[in-house]
């Protein structure tokens, strides 16, 4: 034993055959892990016949050496215990020209952290190789720390970090569905939707050992809802302002009336568990605080705003906000149903040679041609059924049949037309509209008929033609004494004869077309 101690000796000291020779230094891994083995192989390269030793380093000092002679390798030194070498590969055949020796740590520990390099003895060459302890994720952190409350529309910003070696991915889940695969999470415009249990996942990519933080975002939010989906006309009716999440919280509710806000109609304060007025609403109007304003825990508190008589200016849009906050409601469009107060009929313009209009009350219209009627109804919302009559007496009257036209509808005032065929049957009937609507109908309130009727005189066809015959020679007659009294002298004492025949004839005539006008009056009517 001692002579093979002096021989090694004496070769560590004499190298041979380094020239052209390479070494490389290499892990079992990338990475250690604490209390788990660790093995570094160290290739020597064009190696045939290689003659020399071979020395592991941790950082600077040796830590256990081989000897190689042709197709013998021999450990020179041991390493401390926990720690072991052994020739291994190509080191029994000396023509071999790649060798590799090991180097074992049984349990890695912090302090073998650090560089390891191997090399041959005489030689200033060394491999290196920097050993990093893959630990955590330790210490997961949120920076900065998430708000546990967020405006409704608000943005919040997330980054989620831990210590791990290597560096650790990382991913979001919101209630266990996926939201990010990066340890920034920015959430922007934030709704209802993502309120919940945000959880970051930290995870190292070498161990794949995971750890897991979590935090609750609530998300506040301002919502505007009415007693009902509309109001009615001189009765009461109650706007509710609803709050989320608010527990603990301190801000200032106001009421607004229109899109502009730009002043508040009604403002209430809420300080905790103390809810008081600090506006009061105009003349009319009365803001209350509601259920949950009395406690700080309540997590949704409501804020009243009634309107004590509705009246056609409350038709508007409405909203509510968080003074403090900035959050803003959606806007409420508050509908007032009116009942309808007029109803009158109108002459849709008149048919030339077909339809004439007397003072407003009565049409004339000849037998099979129409007539249009539109009835107007003021007041009504929502727009009213209408309903078309004949009266056939002062107790009695039918349904009126005709085409009826598009209805339309411009501030509470609507109007609908009917397309009327004249019948000799409804000489002397009246025309008529009434209409209601389903507010009326609700509060059993009767349909509203028309101010003024319209009565109808139908004109026989027949009649029509005899009377316009006359019409046309009585001014054929007169248009040819007007021709004859400004015909030239010299043709008039040439024709005089037969000129005074014709005036006599006209004279003749004239009284006959006023003794007929007289006995049909109808047929003349302009």
């Amino acid at each position: 034993m001692y002579w093979t101690y002096q021989i090694t000796v004496l070769f560590l000291f004499c190298p041979k055959h380094i020239q052209g020779v390479s070494v490389n230094i290499s892990g079992s891994s990338p990475y250690a892990v604490l209390n788990t083995p660790f093995t570094f192989t160290c290739t020597v390269t064009d190696a045939a016949n290689l003659d020399n030793g071979i020395a592991f380093y941790k950082r600077t000092s040796k830590d256990g050496s081989w000897f190689q002679s042709g197709n013998t390798c021999i450990v020179f030194s041991n390493p401390e215990k926990g720690y072991n070498t052994s020739c291994g590969s190509g080191t029994n055949s000396s023509s071999s020209t790649t060798k590799t020796y090991t180097f074992v740590i049984y349990q890695v520990a912090s302090h073998d952290a650090g560089d390891w390099s191997c090399g041959l003895f005489g030689s200033s060459t060394r491999s290196t190789f920097y050993l990093m302890i893959s630990n955590g994720p330790d210490n997961i952190t949120f920076n900065p720390s998430p708000p546990a409350k967020v405006e409704d529309g608000g943005n919040v910003t997330v980054n989620c970090t831990a210590d791990c070696v290597p560096p650790c991915s990382y991913s979001w889940t919101l209630e266990n569905k996926p939201v990010g695969s990066a340890s920034l999470l920015a959430l922007k415009n934030i709704g209802k939707k993502e309120a919940g249990v945000y959880m970051c996942t930290a995870t190292n990519t070498f161990t794949l050992k995971s750890v897991i933080k979590t935090f609750k975002l609530a998300v506040v939010e301002v919502f505007l809802s009415g007693s009902s989906s509309y109001a009615v006309f001189n009765e009461s009716f109650t706007l509710t302002c609803t709050v989320t999440q608010a527990a603990g919280l301190y801000y200032v509710v106001d009421f607004y009336i229109n899109e502009a806000l730009k002043s508040t109609w009604a403002s209430l304060e809420q300080n905790m568990s103390s809810c008081d007025i600090r506006k009061s609403a105009p003349q009319g109007y009365t803001a209350s605080c509601g259920s949950g304003t009395d406690s700080s825990s309540s997590t949704t508190k409501n804020y009243t705003l009634r309107i004590n008589r509705v009246a056609v200016s409350d038709d508007v849009i409405w909203s509510c906000k968080l003074s403090k906050a900035g959050i803003r409601s959606h806007h409420f469009s508050l509908p007032v149903y009116t009942p309808v107060y007029n109803v009158s009929i109108e002459i849709f313009g008149s048919m030339p040679g077909s339809v004439t209009i007397t003072e407003g009350r009565s049409v004339n219209i000849t037998e099979g041609l129409s007539a249009i009627f539109m009835c107007v109804m003021q007041g009504a919302k929502p727009a009213p059924k209408v309903a078309w009559y004949r009266e056939l007496s002062l107790v009695d009257a039918e349904s009126m049949t005709g085409k009826v036209g598009n209805q339309t509808t411009f501030d509470r005032t609507t109007s609908i037309n009917v397309t009327y065929t004249a019948n000799r049957q409804h000489q002397g009937q009246k025309v008529y509209c009434t209409a209601i609507n389903s507010l009326m109908v609700n509060r059993g309130i009767h349909a509203v008929s028309s101010s003024n009727k319209i009565e109808l005189n139908i004109e026989y066809a027949t009649e029509h033609t005899s009377a316009s015959t006359l019409r046309t020679f009585a001014l054929s007659g007169i248009g040819i004494a007007v021709v004859l009294a400004v015909a030239i002298p010299t043709v008039w004492i040439l024709c005089r004869r037969k000129t005074e025949k014709k005036s006599q004839d006209l004279q003749e005539m004239l009284p006959k077309l006023n003794q007929n006008e007289a006995e049909n009056p109808a047929f003349f009517r302009n």
